[in-house]
């Protein structure tokens, strides 16, 4: 098989484009066409991460604008067909294969683009806990190409039924760290499907040299204190171990955190981006 039969081809048929022009065909086309009449200055920035990037399209596309790009697709097939485009056409676009979950970025990026993602990124980890590492990632706009509720037809057989209550939270859990500037519909391939444009709201900005020293706490509180406090550690375990099941702050570096509960404030040192200070709950784990 040619590269050109893998991206005529392979899944999704919603990405086809010529190998050698990097021009799209068939539904591809009809979606960048809605994208740039709706949202003209998408690609116009500087940082670009291309969330389930596939063929590679929309990363290839940005590196052409000028634009400093990502793509990330578990697919490992895909993100070598992604590598040799990227060569072939002299561009400067990098290509990571791994999961949202397990990706590290160490600077955030002003545009991110999900592709009809959405569902499989929830599905990864069974709710929306992930749209707090978004929104740590994002410091500027985020487009999403997707359903926003299990209306869609798609949906109501993908999602299995005892999580339709929480999938119908989506706009809700964007709306905690995004405001919705537009939202149109996709196009009819996708039928129940939406382009929808968010802008990050405002990051309060920490420095890391006046944070208060905190523990990233990896074994339970039990034994943070059992280290901590020797021989007087089994009666003030018992103590505090309770109260201390509550929500709590702490620091979690973006390299050792795959999913963020809540993003309270980007860190930096020294004027570089450091991670994040996150809140979150004790018995929901990662």
């Amino acid at each position: 098989m040619t590269i050109q039969e893998y991206v005529d081809e392979a899944y999704p048929p919603t990405q086809t484009f010529n190998v050698d022009s990097l021009e799209p065909t068939r539904v591809l086309k009809e979606r960048l066409e809605i994208i740039n009449e709706v949202f003209p200055r998408f690609f116009e920035g500087e940082r670009f991460l291309d969330v389930g990037c596939s063929k590679g399209f929309f990363s290839l596309y940005a590196s052409k604008k000028g634009m400093k790009t990502v793509g990330l697709d578990n697919d490992s097939y895909a993100i070598k067909v992604c590598n040799f485009l990227n060569q072939k056409h002299a561009l400067n676009a990098s290509f990571v294969c791994s999961s949202f979950r397990d990706f590290v970025a160490y600077e955030p990026f002003d545009r991110i683009f999900l592709g009809n993602v959405t569902h499989h990124l929830f599905l990864s980890v069974k709710d929306w806990d992930w749209i707090g590492k978004l929104a740590s990632y994002s410091n500027g706009y985020v487009l999403v190409e997707g359903a926003k509720d299990t209306r869609c037809r798609d949906m109501k057989e993908l999602i299995p039924k005892n999580l339709h209550g929480e999938f119908d939270k989506f706009m809700d859990e964007m709306r905690r760290f995004f405001d919705l500037i537009r939202i149109v519909p996709s196009v009819n391939y996708t039928p129940d499907r939406y382009v929808m444009l968010f802008k990050r709201k405002p990051i309060p900005k920490l420095e890391f040299s006046n944070l208060k020293r905190m523990e990233t706490i990896k074994k339970g509180d039990f034994w943070i204190f059992k280290v901590n406090l020797g021989w007087f550690k089994v009666g003030v375990a018992k103590t505090v171990y309770k109260p201390m099941r509550n929500p709590m702050l702490r620091i979690r570096m973006a390299s050792v955190s795959p999913v963020s509960n809540g993003l309270i404030g980007e860190i930096f040192k020294d004027d570089e981006y450091a991670g994040w200070l996150e809140k979150y709950e004790r018995n929901k784990p990662y």
